[in-house]
């Protein structure tokens, strides 16, 4: 998911006739390099720096929030996870959760 993410906020950024430096300036607590992480899906900025980019940029907050990942806060470690749709193993053998968590491919459901 981070890859999308970083899609729209470079083509945000580059829209709205910013490099990364001049972005970095505009949103507190980032550097150019950090900008350049969220755009290659290397590093996930926090709701709050996506808020502020998307300020920046000119475009609405909801257009980049969509693209965040949905965080659970209340996971358990007994909680199931079904790796999604298009993940599943075309075969009978399903993907266990640990398999699934060591790929990064898995779902927590409450």
């Amino acid at each position: 998911m981070g890859k999308k993410l970083g899609n729209l906020i470079k083509a945000a950024r580059t829209d709205a006739g910013l490099t990364q430096e001049q972005l970095a300036r505009k949103v507190k607590g980032t550097t150019a390099a950090d900008i350049g992480r969220y755009e290659r899906g290397e590093a996930e900025p926090t709701q709050q720096v996506v808020k502020d980019i998307a300020k920046a940029c000119g475009v609405t907050q909801k257009s980049l929030l969509d693209a965040m990942p949905k965080t659970s806060s209340t996971s358990t470690s007994s909680s199931s996870c079904t790796a999604p749709p298009m993940l599943k193993p075309r075969s009978r053998r399903s993907r266990s959760c640990a398999e699934a968590r060591a790929r990064g491919s898995f779902q927590a459901s409450i």
